[in-house]
């Protein structure tokens, strides 16, 4: 009984053993997979900054009172895209999906893009549209 008792414990041991290593490769899988899907989409919008270079250098420009916008305007569009790739990218980063050495590197992206004149601007209409973490956390990006 003795031996029979010990072979099943031993089972149980193994098959723990396994789960938790199939439990790390699934994680590791999850941040890789997590990563590839932002950077697919940040590949997308940088996209649209290539082929429409103004548009970049328009983020240098004030952002305009309400009367004075042009509704053939991009850049509301292209920094909404941006702004929900961030704060996904911030909740990924609140969940451990994000690596701190790739994490830093996203937010220093993140500060240059916020503190350009026309993303800032828009940034203080559009914020309320976010999680207040996430608006904490650009708000302390902003110079």
């Amino acid at each position: 009984m003795f031996l029979l008792d010990f072979i099943q414990s031993l089972g149980i041991i193994l098959t723990l053993i396994l789960t938790v290593i199939q439990m790390w490769f699934y994680n590791k899988s999850l941040r890789a997979s997590t990563l590839a899907t932002i950077m697919a989409r940040n590949d997308e919008i940088n996209r649209v900054f290539i082929q429409n270079p103004e548009l970049f250098v328009k983020l240098n420009e004030s952002y305009p009172e309400v009367a004075n916008r042009e509704s053939s305007d991009a850049r509301p569009l292209v920094l909404y895209s941006l702004f929900n790739l961030y704060e996904e990218l911030h909740l990924y980063r609140k969940y451990g999906y994000v690596d701190e050495e790739i994490w830093e590197a996203w937010r220093n992206s993140m500060a240059k893009i916020f503190n350009y004149r026309y993303a800032s601007g828009f940034w203080k209409e559009v914020k309320s549209e976010y999680r207040k973490e996430f608006q904490f956390f650009v708000d302390t990006l902003i110079r």
